[in-house]
Parts: structure tokens; sequence; C-alpha cells
């Protein structure tokens, strides 16, 4: 990617949710991606996230790693599921 920028569920300065669930009256969109910052010190990295609107406000759950580390989703599922949202 030269320049750097994003691509996967995020790209272009569009996001595109690969999956939605509903979980009690709230729907959430689920985002995976990979990026890249060029320059200097340039910076790759991966990213998953789950995000639901609330009237006027975004609440996302993002969790960013190295492109090459194994993730396991189960750990972001779990954070959404027991998120409290008042």
């Amino acid at each position: 990617m030269p320049g750097g920028g994003c691509r996967g569920d995020i790209h272009d300065g569009t996001a595109q949710p690969s999956a939605t669930q509903t979980i009690g009256s709230r729907q959430w969109e689920y985002f995976e991606f990979t990026c890249s910052i060029s320059g200097a010190r340039p910076v790759n990295y991966g990213g998953q996230a789950w995000e639901t609107h609330l009237s006027d406000a975004v609440v996302a759950i993002v969790f960013i790693q190295s492109p090459d580390a194994a993730f396991d989703s189960t750990i972001l599922k779990q954070a959404r599921d027991t998120l409290e949202l008042r």
C-alpha cells in the first residue's frame, strides 16, 4: 500500500461490515482490516472491531495487533457481549 492506508472492511475512506449481529436491542457490525502508515518508521497493523450506534453516538470495541499475530476473535466477542450500555 504505497503512501499508507487500509484494506479489508475499511478502505479508501469507507467502511463496509463483513458481519452483523443483533444482541438484545442492539445491532452490532463487525469489521476486519489491515493498515499501513508510511514514513521514516513505517507501521503495519491488523484490526478487528465491533461497532453499534446509540442515537447520535457510536460505540466501538477495537483490537489492534501485528498483522502476523494470531488473534482469537472470541476475546473480542466476549468484550462485546459483556459491554453494558446505559
